[in-house]
């Protein structure tokens, strides 16, 4: 049996379950080997009474191919406020609550090693991803 790592958490007084890593969408995370297919995601009864699953990708198609409630990018370097309209747009026509993620910046080059950087701007960098989520009307 393939591991995955689930995150629950409480929203809005729904209990919501996130699927760390559903589905790889960045090149780098496409060999891992814990991943599942939306075929098999979709053998999972994803609908169950006062839960919502929601699938850690950028990939909508996969998460309602899969048969999750919604998805969320986590990724904020890759998915950016940029794409949030697209995304969300996708989703919605899919019947899919969207949960973009936005965060405060990024550097983990000390901890890590990872050179990719998205920098804080003194919080500019959170407020317009907050706006970019709020205008393409994220769930």
């Amino acid at each position: 049996m393939k591991s995955r790592r689930l995150v629950v958490e409480r929203l809005l007084g729904q209990l919501v379950i996130t699927a760390f890593c559903a589905r790889a969408g960045p090149a780098e995370y496409s060999t891992v080997a814990t991943d599942f297919t939306a075929d098999e995601w979709a053998t999972l009864d994803l609908n169950l009474t006062g839960l919502r699953v929601f699938a850690q990708t950028g990939l909508v198609g996969f998460a309602s191919n899969a048969g999750f409630a919604g998805f969320y990018t986590y990724d904020i370097l890759t998915y950016g406020g940029e794409k949030f309209d697209r995304l969300c747009a996708e989703a919605h026509a899919s019947g899919l609550l969207c949960a973009p993620s936005v965060g405060p910046g990024y550097d983990a080059e000390f901890s890590t090693g990872d050179p990719r950087v998205k920098p804080r701007d003194d919080g500019a960098t959170y407020d317009s991803m907050w706006r970019a989520a709020l205008g393409a009307h994220a769930d």
